[in-house]
């Protein structure tokens, strides 16, 4: 009994020493503090005292603890791309046309009555002669007051009774006198069959203009409109690049070749590279980077042209050049492709900050650790969670953002050194058993030997 109690003491030292051993084999801890209660899950933004922390090039050795100090599901994820910002819908005037106004057979500048802006006031002067003059035939939109580039155009129109297939032309003119076509055969549908509906009510342009023409294609029922938008073209969400300044020194290889070489040491996700080039001064460069000194150098980039110059008082300079992709590599060289350099320059490689994305699995608080040379984050399906939750919550929703606090040490360097391989017991009992039924087998043979031989 006593040594049942034994063996089940020390299991439970193994069981208990196994939860604090994720955050002993980590060299730094960060606070996590979360904006709300209750969210389920959360996003953190790295900063730059991760990036020096951490040691794997994927960041593997970067996770996330509750209060018991056990891994909770996490995905780190790549720097965001440059996004588009949502498109803007704007509604502007729209008139009805006659059906020979439509078809562009008078000059619309004799039927519009305009502001002194250029917009359009009212159509009032009827156009051509015959029983289709009042036909409704299309639409002048006035997108004259827009600020910025029209897109698209989305119209909107009455509850129908019956199936609606509908072709459109688009012009657009600046001065309602000369028309180009912006939209050649645009579909308008709005079919029911069932409990489904399908609805198309957006004609796309090849260009914008300050009035739009909606012309039909074919002789149609005039389409009950009850508004007209027109959709601008998003803006580009500018990314927040983040630079580390590397300073180098220069190497000569066997063939006098002069190289600099730089040394990055922290995990930063680089993808562009500028440089700070001397007064006057302009030379063709090619970048190439590498994890260690034994592996190849590899390109980073094509060669490029970098140069700064003074006129007249002003800074005329080169700008920053994209990388072939994200690199982690810790180690840099610059060539000088016509050997005119002999002093490094300043090397600035940018970046933007990844986000690790948590569940708040157990209680808080949560931190985040990382550099280790024995710890790795499970693989956890974070990334279909947040893409079914966005289903229902629209495509632009996130976890609320944590924030990195207080930052301090656990293992500190004791984390960076690999752990020993495991020893297999499996194996050396199999080869225990093996030797020790060789040796029983020995004994036997050497017993009968010693026996006299019967006669």
């Amino acid at each position: 009994m006593k040594a049942l109690r034994t063996v089940g003491l020390g299991l439970l030292l193994v069981a208990t020493s196994a939860l604090a051993v994720p955050a002993e084999d980590y060299a730094r801890q960060w606070n996590l503090s979360l904006p709300v209660k209750d969210a389920g899950a959360y996003r953190v933004v790295l900063d730059e005292s991760v990036y020096w922390q951490a040691q794997s090039p994927e960041l593997a050795d970067l996770d996330v603890l509750n209060a018991r100090g056990e891994p909770v599901p996490a995905v780190l994820r790549g720097p965001p791309r440059e996004e588009l910002a949502r498109p803007t819908l704007l509604p502007v005037p729209w008139f009805a046309l006659p059906q020979r106004a439509a078809a562009g057979d008078q000059d619309l500048s004799l039927i519009s009555q305009r502001n002194v802006d250029g917009s359009v006031r009212a159509i009032t002067a009827q156009v051509g002669q015959g029983p289709d003059r009042q036909t409704q035939g299309g639409w002048l939109v006035d997108a004259s007051n827009v600020q910025g580039a029209v897109r698209a155009l989305q119209l909107e129109w009455a509850p129908l009774s019956q199936p609606l297939q509908q072709r459109y032309r688009v012009e657009g003119s600046e001065d309602l006198r000369s028309w180009a076509t912006l939209a050649e055969d645009a579909p308008l549908l709005d079919l029911r069959q069932g409990g489904e509906h399908l609805r198309q009510s957006r004609i796309a342009l090849s260009s914008g203009a300050r009035y739009l023409r909606l012309v039909p294609v074919q002789a149609q029922a005039s389409l009950p409109v009850t508004g007209v938008q027109v959709e601008l073209a998003p803006a580009i969400i500018a990314r927040q690049w983040q630079w580390q300044t590397l300073q180098g020194r220069a190497v000569t290889d066997d063939k006098g070749q002069v190289a600099f070489e730089y040394d990055a040491r922290g995990r930063f996700p680089f993808q562009r590279v500028d440089l700070q080039m001397p007064d006057n001064s302009v030379q063709r460069w090619r970048l190439q980077s590498r994890e260690r000194a034994t592996d190849r150098w590899h390109d980073a980039t094509p060669s490029w042209v970098a140069f700064e110059l003074t006129l007249e008082g002003s800074v005329e300079r080169s700008g920053p050049q994209a990388l072939t992709g994200v690199k982690r590599d810790r180690q840099w060289r610059l060539l000088p492709t016509n050997g005119a350099s002999t002093t490094p320059p300043p090397l600035r490689l940018g970046y933007v900050p990844e986000d690790v994305v948590f569940l708040a699995q157990g209680a808080g608080p949560f931190v985040l650790v990382a550099g280790s040379a024995r710890a790795q984050r499970a693989p956890a399906p974070v990334g279909d969670l947040l893409s079914q939750v966005r289903q229902s919550r629209g495509a632009d929703w996130e976890p609320p953002r944590a924030q990195l606090g207080q930052t301090h040490t656990l293992a500190g360097s004791d984390a960076l050194i690999p752990a020993s391989a495991p020893v297999d017991w499996k194996t050396w009992v199999l080869w225990g058993v093996l030797i020790g039924g060789a040796a029983l087998v020995a004994v036997f043979a050497v017993s009968l030997l010693r026996k006299p031989a019967l006669r």
